[in-house]
């Protein structure tokens, strides 16, 4: 049983807390979304006979991909697995980005569960730290 783990290291604004490689520049993320989708290509033979049944997108803030990018992403993901036995395909999201709208472009991702740490809410509870935002579309 295997599970792939995807790095996706856009964020708005960099959080002191972080210690995971992050960029608040967005002008890569295309040439990055394609450099993710060339290894899986080039490293599909590692999992030939091994079926996949967690795919976790992770980060930085994976939420930032737009629907077309996910969609790349996924349609190459498709190659090395196989959505009817995987169990779980996790997208961390950012507070900010989770609107009616984001939800409706997941219906045709295979994304089946949400993440959501407790430290997107950080600058809610703790005034010493810089996390970015409260969840309410607002800084503080």
């Amino acid at each position: 049983m295997a599970g792939l783990y995807i790095h996706i290291p856009f964020c708005a604004s960099r959080c002191v807390y972080c210690d995971f490689f992050s960029s608040t520049d967005f002008s890569f993320k295309r040439g990055y979304i394609d450099a993710v989708c060339r290894e899986l290509e080039l490293r599909i033979h590692e999992l030939r006979d091994e079926p996949v049944f967690t795919v976790y997108l992770g980060g930085g803030t994976p939420s930032s991909l737009s629907p077309s990018e996910r969609g790349r992403l996924f349609r190459t993901l498709s190659t090395v697995v196989d959505w009817s036995i995987c169990k779980e395909v996790t997208l961390e999201v950012n507070p900010d980005d989770v609107t009616p709208l984001f939800i409706s472009q997941l219906k045709d991702t295979p994304v089946n569960r949400l993440s959501m740490g407790i430290q997107s809410f950080g600058s809610c509870f703790s005034t010493s730290a810089s996390y970015g935002s409260c969840g309410d579309g607002g800084s503080r």
